[in-house]
C-alpha cells in the first residue's frame, strides 16, 4: 500500500477481536489506508512480549495488563497507552461436570444466578477440605482473574487459600477441565462454548451477574510508538471504529443460550440441535 500506515496487531481467537478480524477482512482498514497485519497468537504473554519489543504496534489485550506494565507490577514493564476498548463483559465462569453436580447437589441452578451458585461452590469446597479445587484463568493481570477472585470472596471462598487459581492460554482450558487437570476456568467467548458443547462442562455464571458491563479487552498501543506515530495511531482507531456496527449483533454463545432457554442441561442448543461452532469447536491446536 503506497502513502499508507504499514500496522501490525496482535490478537487472540477471541469473539471480542472481531474487530480487528473485520476491519482487516471487510477493507475497512484499507479506506483509512492501513495494511493491517493480524498476527495470532495463543497467550497473553506472548502478546505482552511482542509488544514490548516492538514486533507489535498495537494488541488486543485485556483491561487490566497496560495498567500492571504502567505500574512496573511485571516484566517487560512497557508503557502503553490505551485509545479504546474493543469490548464489555462478555466472561463466564464453565466448571466441569462432576464439580455441577456436587454444586447442583447443595443447590445450584442452571439460571446462572451468582449468589445461589457461589453459596452451592461453597458447600461443595467445604465439603472437600482439606483438599482444594484448581481454577483456570488467562492472565494474573486480566479481568477474567479478577472477576474469579471477586465471585468467590463474595461466596465466602478465600481464592488465595480455599482453592488453586492457574494460568493457562485460553485456548487450553476446555481440554484442561476435560482431562482433570482444572476443575474450572473463566475465559471469554468462545471458550465457555466450547467447554460446555466439547468437553462436558457446565456454566456456573457469567460476568454480566458478576461485573455488568465492566471492561473486558483493549487496544493496547506501546506509548513509543504512539507517540513518533500519532496519525497513524488516528487511523488505526477510526479502523477499529468503523466496523462497529457490522459487529453489533452478538454470535450464539453458550452464555447468552443458557439466559434465553436457548440450550438444554447439557449444553445442546434446542433451536440448532445440530450446529456447529466453526471457531470454538475446531480441534486447530493454534487456535
Amino acid at each position: 500500500m503506497k502513502n499508507g500506515y504499514e500496522i501490525t496487531a496482535g490478537f487472540l481467537p477471541l469473539f471480542d477481536s472481531a474487530l480487528l478480524v473485520v476491519a482487516k477482512e471487510k477493507g475497512f482498514a484499507e479506506e483509512q489506508s492501513v495494511n493491517l497485519n493480524l498476527v495470532r497468537e495463543r497467550s497473553w504473554a506472548t502478546v505482552r512480549d511482542r509488544l514490548a519489543v516492538r514486533q507489535f504496534d498495537v494488541a488486543h489485550i485485556p483491561a487490566p495488563l497496560p495498567i500492571a506494565c504502567n505500574l512496573g507490577l511485571m516484566a517487560p514493564a512497557l508503557q502503553m497507552i490505551v485509545p479504546m476498548a474493543l469490548g464489555l463483559g462478555g466472561n463466564a465462569i464453565t466448571v466441569a461436570a462432576d464439580l455441577w453436580q456436587q454444586m447442583a447437589d447443595c443447590g445450584a441452578t442452571a439460571d446462572l444466578d451468582a449468589r445461589q451458585n457461589g453459596a452451592a461452590l461453597r458447600q461443595v469446597i467445604e465439603r472437600r477440605k482439606p483438599d482444594r479445587l484448581r481454577f483456570g484463568v488467562v492472565h494474573s493481570y486480566s479481568g477474567h482473574n479478577y472477576e474469579l477472585r471477586y465471585w468467590l470472596s463474595a461466596s465466602g471462598i478465600d481464592p488465595d487459600r480455599d482453592v488453586e487459581i492457574a494460568v493457562l492460554p485460553p485456548p487450553d482450558m476446555g481440554d484442561a477441565l476435560l482431562s482433570g487437570a482444572i476443575d474450572g476456568y473463566c475465559a471469554g467467548e468462545p471458550w465457555n462454548s466450547f467447554g460446555v458443547l466439547k468437553c462436558g462442562g457446565r456454566l456456573a455464571t457469567i460476568k454480566a451477574a458478576i461485573w455488568k458491563s465492566s471492561p473486558e479487552k483493549v487496544l493496547g498501543v506501546h506509548t513509543r510508538w504512539a507517540e513518533a506515530n500519532p496519525e497513524a495511531l488516528d487511523a488505526s482507531r477510526l479502523t477499529v471504529i468503523t466496523p462497529m456496527p457490522a459487529t453489533s449483533l452478538p454470535p450464539f454463545d453458550a452464555s447468552s443460550a443458557y439466559r434465553h432457554g436457548r440450550v438444554d442441561a447439557n449444553g445442546v442448543d434446542v433451536q440448532r440441535p445440530n450446529s456447529q461452532f466453526a471457531v470454538a469447536c475446531g480441534k486447530d491446536s493454534s487456535a
